[in-house]
C-alpha cells in the first residue's frame, strides 16, 4: 500500500515528469536511412574509402560516432555533417560483408540511440580479378565486328578488300552481304564495283567474276547480292570504284563476304587484306569473313557444379556477363535485377555485379548457371536495328569467395572447367527483340548438350563495380490490358492503357511447336492493328511452346521495348489447334532509382502534365538516360543537364549522374570533343556528334551534382577533362563565337521539327562556351586552383563581351532573332548585362503572349527559368494551362499517355520521349517553391519561395533531400495564403512568403500566413 501511495502521490508532478520524459524521447536524435555510396545496403563497393550517410529524425547534429562491426570505431567526432562521411578504418577486404551503425549528439550535447544496423558488401577490391573470360566453343579469338568498313574518304575514290582462301579452289559464287547501320539499309554498299579472283595476292592477272563499274548498281538494302562464278582462284577481291555517299563523305562497307566452293563457305575464318580499314566502334575487318553475317544464333548457357563439404560462414560472388546475364543458383534466379550489368563502352569499362550468397548456398552439391543475352555488347541484324555494333561474342567472367567457419577459404572462378550449351533463347537483339524456344529447355538436362567452355580474350574494359554503375533495372509495376480487340482467330491487339518501357509476361497453353508472336507499338492504325513507324513492326518477341498441359509462362530476359499496344499473332503446326493465351501483362521496367518527390495542385491539367512527363522519365531511366525506349535507346547528353534538376526532384539520381560522367569521359576524344551520345556505340555525323548544347553536359553535370548533393568528387575527378572540352570549344570558335551544332532542337517553326529554326546555332553554341568557361572558373576556385580560376574567369568575361556585342540589339531590346530561346539563355546563364535584363525579359513575355510556346529542347529549359527567376511564373502558367496550341495540354488532348518528342504529338516522332519535360522543375521549384540555396549546396540550407499564380488555390509538393523530407503546402482563399512547411532535421530553410517577407526556419513543421499584394 505504501508503494502504491508513493506512485500516486501528487498526480500533477507525475504528469509533468511524464510529459518531460516523452518530450526528451521525442527530441532525442536517432539516425535512420543509413546509406553507403548513395545506396541502401549496397553490394559491390569497389572504392577503398566508401562514403557513409544518414538522416536524423529530429534536431541538429553536433557530433557523430560510426561503428563498422569488428573493424572500425570513429569515436565521437564533432561535426554537423551527416552525408559523404568517408570510412577511415583499416583496409577493407575483397568480397566481404560489413555491418555498420551510427549515433549522433544533438544541439544540447545529448547522445541519441544507435541506429539500426546497415551493411555493405565489397566487390573485388584491392586484389586482381581471377575469373577468366569464357565463351561458347564457337567463339573466335578475334573481336566480332559489325562488318568491314573502309576508311571514310572526303572525295570519291577507289577502295578494295580481299580474302585469302588459303589455296586455289574452284569457285561457284561470291556473295556480298549488305548491312543496316545508322538506320540505313544497304549502308556503305558500293555504287559501282567489280569482283575479281586471282592466284596471286597483288592481282597482277585477275579473273573477272562480276563487273558493275559501267553503271550504278542497285542498292540491295539489307540483303545479299550473289555473283555466279566458274573459276579456280585463291584470292577474291571486291573493288569499289564509286563509293556510298554518307554525311558529306564517302564510304565502303560490307557485313559479310562469302565465297562458295563445293557448297561451303570457303572464306569463313580466312584472313582479310585491304587498302584501308576502320577497326573501331564495332567495325572490324575480321568480321568480313567470320561466317556469322546477320543470321541469328542461339544464346549460350554456362554451368559449373561445385561441392561444398564444410559449413559456410560467408560466400560472395561477383559476375560480369556480356551483353546481359541472368545468374541461377540451384535452379533459382539470383536477385531480381533485369538487363544486368549496365551498358558501357566495353573496351573501357565492364561492369560487374556482386551477390551475397551466404544464405543461399547449401552444404554439399550446388550448381551455378548463367544465361547470356546480346544487349549493346553485340547487336545482330535480321530485324529492326538503329545501328549495328559488336565488342565480341557473348562472354562471361565470374569469381566467388567462400569462407568457411573453420577459417579456410575457397575461390570459384570461371575457367575451362565450366560447361556451355546452346540455350533456348534463339534470337537476342537490343533493338530487334527476343525469341525463346521452350522445346530446347529439356536439352539442357542432357549431358551430351554440354561441352567445355572456351577461354577467350575479354573486350578490354576494366572490370568495375558500383563506383561506375547506375541503379539496377527492375520490374517496377504490372499493367493489365484495358481492352483486347480480337481481329481474327489468330490475331488480337491488347491495349494496356499506358505507353511505357515494358517486358511482356505471357501465360499460354498449347501444343509443342505452337508459337506466340508479340509486336509492341505506341500507336494504332485505323484498322485496329498496330502502327509502328518507329521500328516498322520488326521488333518483337516470339515464344515457341514445349506443350506442357499445365500451361507455360514466359517473361523475356534480355529485350525491353516502349509501347502501349501489343499485337499478338498465334500459330501452330499444321493440323494442330492454335495456342490459348490465359494472361498477357505489360511489366513496366526501368531503373530502381528511388522516387524522391511528389507534386499535386488544384489544376488537374498540370497534374496530368506532370504524370505525362513522369511516365516518359520512367521509360528512359535505364542504365543510361535514354532518349526513347524503342527507336534508339541511346544516351543523348543534352538531357543530362537540361533535365538535371527536374529529374532530381522526381528521383534519386546521384548514382545515375556518376555513371553518366564515366560514360562521357570514356567517349571523349583526344582533341577534347565529347560526342552527343555516351556510350558512343556509333559515330554520327556533323552536329549529331559534335553539338556544344550536348557535349557541355560533361562540364555542367558535375557542377549540378555539387549544387544538389554538396559532393565535389565529380568536379575533382574530371576537372582536367572538363578543361579539355572547354579548350576544344575555344579551338572551334572564331572571335570567341562558336557556330556549330544542333541548336534549339525541335523548336516550333515554319518547317517540321528538327534542327533549330528560330534561333541561330551560334547563339546557343556560344552561350554554352561561356557556361563551360564560367563553371570551370568556379570549379577551379572551389578546388583551390587560383591560376585556373583567373584564366577561365577572364575567358568567360571575354566570351560574354563577344556574345553581347554580336547578338544584343540595343534598339529593339532583344538578343539575335528575338526568339524565346535567344532571349532566355543569356538571362539564365548570366551573360546579359544588367541594363539588358529587364528589356530581354519583357521581349520574352510579349513573344509568348503573341505566339504561345515556340522554344524547343534546349530553349524551353531556359525559357522557364528566365520567367520564374524573373518573377513571371504567371506567364508560364498561362502558356501551359491550355489545350489548343502545341504543348503539354495539346499532347494530352491528342491522347498521349507519355510525353511525345514533338510539341504537336506528330506521329512521325516518338511518343515516349522526355526531352521536352523541363516544366517538372518549375512545378517543384516555381509553384512548390522548393529551391536550392546557392550559399549552401546539397540542401543543408534551402529556400522555399512558392509562386501563387493564375487560378490555383493550392499546391502541395515534397522532396526527399539528403537530410530528409522537405514539404511545401500552400492554400489560397481570396488574397489570403497559408503555408505549411516541413524542414528536415540537421538543415534549415529561408521561407519567402507571397507577401515578400523572409523567415528563417529550423527543423520541424512551420505555419505561415500572408496577404497577397
Amino acid at each position: 500500500m505504501q508503494a502504491f501511495q508513493r506512485f500516486t502521490i501528487n498526480r500533477g508532478t507525475f504528469a509533468a515528469s511524464l510529459l518531460a520524459l516523452f518530450s526528451s524521447i521525442a527530441l532525442a536524435i536517432t539516425p535512420s536511412s543509413l546509406r553507403c555510396e548513395n545506396r541502401d545496403d549496397p553490394r559491390g563497393i569497389d572504392v577503398a574509402k566508401p562514403r557513409l550517410a544518414w538522416m536524423l529524425d529530429a534536431g541538429q547534429q553536433t557530433a557523430y560516432q560510426i561503428e563498422v562491426a569488428g573493424v572500425w570505431d570513429s569515436g565521437k567526432v564533432a561535426s554537423n555533417q551527416s552525408v559523404a562521411i568517408e570510412y577511415a578504418g583499416p583496409a577493407l577486404k575483397s568480397q566481404t560483408r560489413y555491418d555498420w551503425r551510427v549515433r549522433a549528439w544533438d544541439q544540447d550535447g545529448k547522445p541519441g540511440e544507435w541506429s539500426p544496423r546497415a551493411s555493405f558488401v565489397t566487390g573485388v577490391l584491392g586484389v586482381p580479378w581471377q575469373g577468366k573470360w569464357i565463351a561458347d566453343g564457337e567463339a573466335t579469338g578475334a573481336p566480332k565486328g559489325i562488318g568491314y568498313h573502309a576508311g571514310e574518304a572526303s572525295t570519291d575514290e577507289t577502295k578494295w578488300v580481299q580474302v585469302d582462301l588459303g589455296e586455289s579452289l574452284p569457285i561457284e559464287s561470291v556473295l556480298l552481304e549488305s548491312l543496316r547501320h545508322e538506320n540505313c539499309d544497304g549502308f556503305g554498299f558500293p555504287i559501282r564495283y567489280r569482283v575479281e579472283g586471282s592466284n596471286d595476292p597483288d592481282f597482277a592477272s585477275p579473273v573477272t567474276i562480276a563487273d558493275l563499274t559501267r553503271a550504278d548498281a542497285p542498292n540491295p538494302g539489307k540483303g545479299t547480292v550473289t555473283h555466279r562464278a566458274s573459276t579456280k582462284v585463291r584470292f577474291v577481291r571486291v573493288t569499289a570504284t564509286r563509293l556510298f555517299p554518307w554525311n558529306g563523305k564517302f564510304c565502303f562497307a560490307l557485313s559479310e563476304l562469302r565465297v562458295l566452293s563445293g557448297g561451303r563457305n570457303a572464306a569463313s575464318g580466312r584472313p582479310v587484306s585491304f587498302k584501308d580499314t576502320v577497326d573501331n566502334f564495332g567495325w572490324h575487318h575480321d568480321a568480313l569473313t567470320d561466317g556469322i553475317g546477320v543470321e541469328p544464333h542461339g544464346m549460350p548457357v554456362f554451368k559449373r557444379e561445385l561441392a561444398l563439404d564444410k559449413e559456410i560462414a560467408e560466400a560472395v560472388l561477383s559476375v560480369c556477363g556480356l551483353g546481359h546475364y541472368e545468374l541461377f543458383l540451384n535452379g533459382s534466379k539470383v536477385g531480381d535485377d533485369l538487363l544486368a550489368p549496365g551498358w558501357s563502352n566495353y573496351r573501357k569499362v565492364c561492369l560487374y555485379d556482386t551477390f551475397d550468397l551466404t544464405k543461399q548456398l547449401r552444404d554439399g552439391a550446388n550448381e551455378l548457371r548463367v544465361m547470356l543475352g546480346n544487349g549493346f555488347f553485340n547487336i545482330p541484324g535480321g530485324r529492326y536495328v538503329k545501328l549495328q555494333t559488336s565488342f565480341g561474342q557473348p562472354m562471361l567472367t565470374l569469381q566467388m569467395r567462400v569462407r568457411f567457419t573453420d577459417g579456410t577459404e575457397q575461390t570459384i572462378v570461371s575457367d575451362e572447367s565450366w560447361k556451355t550449351a546452346s540455350g533456348p533463347i534463339t534470337f537476342s537483339c537490343v533493338y530487334g527483340g527476343e525469341d525463346y524456344d521452350a522445346r530446347r529447355e529439356d536439352r539442357l538436362d542432357e549431358k551430351t548438350a554440354w561441352s567445355p567452355a572456351k577461354v577467350v580474350e575479354g573486350p578490354g574494359g576494366a572490370l568495375t563495380g558500383l563506383s561506375q554503375a547506375a541503379e539496377p533495372i527492375g520490374a517496377i509495376e504490372t499493367l493489365k490490358a484495358v481492352k483486347v480487340n480480337r481481329i481474327g482467330k489468330n490475331l488480337l491487339v491488347c491495349d494496356f492503357g499506358q505507353n511505357a518501357s515494358f517486358i511482356p509476361r505471357l501465360k499460354v497453353k498449347g501444343v509443342a511447336g505452337a508459337s506466340v508472336k508479340m509486336i509492341p507499338s505506341e500507336l494504332l492504325g485505323d484498322d485496329g492493328r498496330i502502327s509502328d513507324p518507329m521500328c516498322g513492326g520488326n521488333a518483337f518477341y516470339t515464344y515457341t511452346l514445349k506443350g506442357d498441359p499445365k500451361g507455360e509462362t514466359w517473361f523475356p530476359q534480355f529485350f525491353y521495348r516502349g509501347g502501349r499496344y501489343v499485337q499478338v499473332e498465334l500459330s501452330a503446326p499444321q493440323g494442330k489447334p492454335l495456342p490459348e493465351i490465359t494472361s498477357l501483362e505489360s511489366v513496366v521496367v526501368h531503373s530502381k532509382a528511388k522516387p524522391a518527390g511528389d507534386f499535386a495542385c488544384s489544376n488537374e491539367l498540370l497534374n496530368r502534365t506532370r504524370d505525362l512527363i513522369r511516365w516518359a522519365q520512367r521509360s528512359n531511366l535505364m542504365s543510361v538516360i535514354t532518349d526513347c525506349p524503342h527507336r534508339e535507346k541511346l544516351g543523348w547528353l543534352e538531357q543530362y543537364h537540361l533535365h538535371g534538376y527536374a529529374l532530381r526532384y522526381e528521383w534519386d539520381m546521384a548514382a545515375m549522374f556518376v555513371k553518366g560522367m564515366g560514360d562521357m569521359a570514356q567517349a571523349q576524344l583526344e582533341n577534347g570533343l565529347v560526342p552527343d551520345i555516351a556510350p558512343e556505340y556509333t559515330v554520327f555525323g556533323d552536329g549529331f556528334r559534335d553539338s556544344p548544347e550536348w557535349g557541355s553536359s560533361f562540364v555542367i553535370v558535375p557542377w549540378q551534382q555539387y549544387e544538389s548533393t554538396g559532393d565535389t568528387s565529380l568536379l575533382a575527378t574530371y576537372y582536367e577533362r572538363m578543361k579539355r572540352y572547354c579548350d576544344y570549344l575555344q579551338s572551334r570558335s572564331q572571335d570567341l563565337i562558336v557556330s556549330h551544332g544542333l541548336g534549339d532542337w525541335y523548336d516550333i517553326g515554319p518547317n517540321p521539327p528538327g534542327m533549330s529554326q528560330l534561333t541561330p546555332l551560334e547563339v546557343t553554341a556560344t552561350a554554352y562556351f561561356f557556361r563551360c568557361a564560367d563553371i570551370l572558373s568556379r570549379t577551379a576556385k572551389l578546388l583551390g586552383n587560383a591560376k585556373d580560376a583567373d584564366q577561365y574567369g577572364a575567358l568567360a568575361a571575354r566570351i560574354r563581351e563577344a556574345f553581347n556585342r554580336k547578338f544584343w540589339n540595343e534598339q529593339a531590346g532583344l538578343f539575335s532573332t528575338g526568339s524565346q530561346c535567344a532571349n532566355a539563355i543569356p538571362l539564365v546563364m548570366g551573360i546579359a548585362e544588367p541594363h539588358m535584363r529587364a528589356r530581354a525579359l519583357d521581349a520574352i513575355v510579349k513573344d509568348v503572349a503573341a505566339k504561345g510556346l515556340t522554344a524547343g529542347d534546349v530553349g524551353f529549359h531556359y525559357l522557364l527559368r528566365a520567367l520564374y527567376e524573373g518573377g513571371r511564373s504567371d506567364v508560364i502558367y498561362a502558356m501551359n494551362n491550355q489545350l489548343d496550341k502545341p504543348g503539354y495540354g495539346y499532347q494530352l488532348k491528342m491522347g498521349a499517355t507519355a510525353l511525345t518528342e514533338a510539341w504537336n504529338a506528330e506521329t512521325r516522332s516518338s511518343h515516349n520521349h522526355f526531352m521536352l519535360g523541363h516544366i517538372t522543375e518549375w512545378l517543384y521549384a516555381g509553384l512548390g517553391g522548393i529551391q536550392l540555396d546557392p550559399a549552401a549546396p546539397g540542401w543543408k540550407k534551402f529556400i522555399i519561395q512558392p509562386a501563387v499564380v493564375g487560378d490555383l488555390t493550392w499546391v502541395k509538393a515534397h522532396y526527399d533531400s539528403p537530410y530528409g523530407r522537405i514539404v511545401s503546402h500552400w492554400k489560397r482563399s481570396g488574397r489570403h495564403v497559408t503555408m505549411d512547411v516541413a524542414v528536415p532535421a540537421n538543415s534549415s530553410a529561408t521561407v519567402v512568403t507571397p507577401d515578400g517577407k523572409r523567415h528563417q526556419a529550423g527543423p520541424g513543421k512551420h505555419h505561415f500566413k500572408a496577404t497577397l499584394p
